[in-house]
């Protein structure tokens, strides 16, 4: 039951989201105020529905200070992802920002001595043609 529950939150919060998303960059014009202060009220969102329905409320100093550090890499990967859209074309940054994929794939295959499935093998080969693909030789 609790499972269909978090399900139907789940479906609510993203539904008023991109709702509230719409009004945000209607209202302040699709700046990067904006994407950050929507970002904020759906966090504080997330949090107090997460305080809601957790039984303890109980963490470590080690998983506080590593969710800051998390904050903080998140907000400047937000704000580096606006800064590329902001100067290039969406095609290739989102192109760009995809192949960030990789770097956690190849890590676990040569530092973890994980193994890459057939699946991921096919989606490193779809992003290398995705990347060659967006490079215009023409402009040499």
């Amino acid at each position: 039951m609790s499972n269909i529950v978090m399900l139907l939150v789940s479906m609510s919060v993203n539904l008023f989201g991109n709702v509230f998303k719409k009004y945000i960059n209607d209202k302040y014009q699709n700046n990067m105020f904006s994407y950050q202060f929507y970002n904020a009220v759906v966090s504080f969102s997330a949090l107090i529905v997460l305080l809601i329905m957790s039984d303890e409320i109980s963490f470590s100093l080690f998983t506080f200070l590593l969710s800051l550090v998390f904050g903080a890499v998140t907000l400047i990967q937000q704000i580096s992802n606006l800064y590329a859209l902001e100067t290039g074309s969406f095609a290739y940054t989102s192109v760009i920002i995809s192949l960030s994929t990789l770097i956690p794939t190849l890590s676990g295959k040569y530092f973890w001595n994980e193994s890459i499935s057939l699946v991921q093998y096919l989606g490193i080969a779809l992003l290398v043609v995705c990347f060659f693909f967006s490079v215009n030789f023409k402009e040499n």
